[in-house]
């Protein structure tokens, strides 16, 4: 056989072959999606004690955009295939992301009761993790959770909650037009809760090792001499030495 001819034959035989790949993957779109269906119709169903249709129907509206997704991502088109790959990978992302939410407070197996999650008794509390190991910040050895412990973390978060809520209750606030607070600072000690009024931004001005925290946990370190919040809000300040800090309401209707 010519040398030509068998270039040929290879050159048609990797054509040949190519296409029948593209057309067993686009074949195979539907049938991929049958594992898929099972699998997360299962996850949620068995995983979170979700009522069996519910969890189907779920799955159903996600396999359509699914599935399309799928066909642009084996596209022979650049253009189409490239859409297709984000489009998928954005849409096992939200899924991913949807499980991992509503895993959060989920401590035990539905079916067989087992923990899915472990815990470290810190200084700061109970921190839950989903794997065993270690606490990557104290490097106490992480144990199985149960009933007692899931138990006393509710609780304690519960009473957090109601002290903070206390708190804030007895905190700082604007009277109707005011406008400026000016709060002396204790070296080492928080103020009472601050609370500014709704719909109004605001300035704080204080030293420059003034420490902002707000009733979500979050510290900030103000290293200017203004702090400047866009929305309404609820913190406490502290600062090394004594000193007065003055909270400016803007905006104010």
């Amino acid at each position: 056989m010519k040398k030509e001819n068998k270039v040929l034959i290879g050159v048609l035989g990797g054509i040949v072959i190519i296409l029948g790949i593209i057309g067993l993957i686009k074949a195979g779109n539907f049938i991929f999606l049958i594992p898929v269906f099972i699998y997360f119709s299962e996850s949620l169903h068995n995983g979170f004690g979700m009522d069996v249709w519910l969890a189907r129907a779920i799955v159903v509206m996600l396999v359509v955009p699914f599935y399309f997704s799928v066909r642009m991502s084996t596209s022979l088109k650049k253009s189409e295939r490239a859409q297709g790959i984000v489009f998928l990978s954005v849409m096992l992302c939200l899924c991913f992301f949807a499980l991992f939410m509503h895993t959060g407070e989920q401590f035990f197996n539905h079916q067989t009761g087992e923990p899915i999650k472990w815990y470290a008794k810190t200084p700061e509390g109970y921190r839950f993790f989903d794997s065993p190991g270690y606490d990557p910040k104290y490097g106490i050895q992480l144990k199985p959770v149960g009933q007692e412990v899931v138990k006393e973390a509710e609780n304690r978060q519960k009473q957090t909650q109601v002290s903070q809520q206390n708190q804030v209750e007895e905190g700082i606030t604007f009277a109707p037009g005011e406008t400026k607070k000016v709060i002396q600072l204790e070296p080492g000690k928080w103020t009472r809760w601050i609370i500014t009024p709704l719909e109004t931004s605001y300035r704080v001005d204080g030293p420059k090792d003034l420490l902002l925290r707000f009733i979500d946990g979050t510290v900030v370190e103000n290293k200017s001499p203004s702090y400047v919040g866009v929305k309404r809000g609820i913190f406490k300040l502290t600062a090394n030495s004594f000193g007065e800090v003055i909270v400016v309401v803007e905006n104010r209707p």
